[in-house]
């Protein structure tokens, strides 16, 4: 995609309520082209006032609503949501299965005819989750003793976890979703597998200077764009800087710089 450096930002909006996300959309809309409104604001029934807000400054919307339902129930509220002009993006979660997947693009492209839309973007694994959780759910395996003796399984993990986020990619692919949310740690080998076209959104982006918190799967910002990541999902490295960076403003500003400078090193 043939995106400027700072419409690959994606501000979120998480626990700010109405008035700051209004507030952080003014004072962040020249370094970030979009701006997430999450479950606190949809629960507050805020988001579209937000999202409405952002397409006004010309930004976009990411709905990020995480729809997960029977494929009726889906393909309602996908429709719904692609009558929003304000809404550009939003998400379902591919582990609602096929069905799902199709009602969200049948609704959306119902309501659209051929029309601008919205992207739809399956969530594939959530990037707050390790193995521990991923096995204690029943998706993973458990490590054999050759793989524990490797590294403390640390290799085994990282590509059982790829593999399951890739199967997940490209069934959301075949579904006929726009694209797919994952962790930095899978973006080369989805661009592989589904192609140039397809979006690939990404959280789980931390500058060096910021702390991981609760994100297991990592990146920088720059090492993601030069891995193949459309979009990055930014919340509190920008909107709580440590100490030492000072504002939002300046902390948004370090991030599009890494960006521009990893988009730059590629096209040379």
């Amino acid at each position: 995609m043939n995106l400027k450096p700072h419409e690959r930002i994606i501000v979120a909006l998480d626990g700010l309520g109405l008035d700051g996300s209004l507030d952080t959309i003014d004072e962040l809309t020249p370094y970030a082209g979009v701006f997430k409104v999450g479950f606190d604001l949809i629960t507050r029934q805020k988001a579209d006032i937000v999202a409405a807000y952002a397409a006004g400054k010309d930004a976009k919307a990411f709905w990020d609503s995480k729809l997960f339902d029977i494929p009726n129930t889906v393909g309602d509220a996908a429709a719904t949501l692609a009558a929003m002009p304000s809404v550009g993006m939003f998400n379902v979660h591919c582990f609602g299965g096929s069905n799902m997947m199709r009602a969200a693009r049948q609704a959306v492209d119902e309501v659209c005819l051929g029309g601008s839309a919205p992207s739809i973007l399956g969530v594939t694994i959530l990037t707050s989750f390790d193995y521990a959780q991923l096995f204690q759910m029943g998706l993973l395996p458990p490590l054999t003793e050759k793989q524990r003796g490797q590294d403390n399984g640390k290799s085994a993990i990282e590509v059982m976890i790829g593999g399951l986020v890739l199967r997940l990619a490209v069934l959301a692919k075949n579904c006929g979703l726009d694209g797919v949310i994952a962790s930095p740690k899978e973006i080369r080998s989805i661009r592989q597998a589904c192609g140039s076209d397809f979006l690939i959104v990404t959280p789980g982006v931390r500058p060096e200077w910021a702390a991981a918190n609760d994100q297991k799967r990592v990146m920088t910002p720059g090492e993601a764009i030069a891995a193949g990541a459309d979009y990055l999902v930014i919340g509190r490295p920008i909107l709580k800087p440590p100490p030492e960076i000072g504002s939002r403003v300046k902390a948004a500003q370090l991030i599009l710089d890494e960006i521009a400078e990893a988009m730059s090193t590629m096209q040379s």
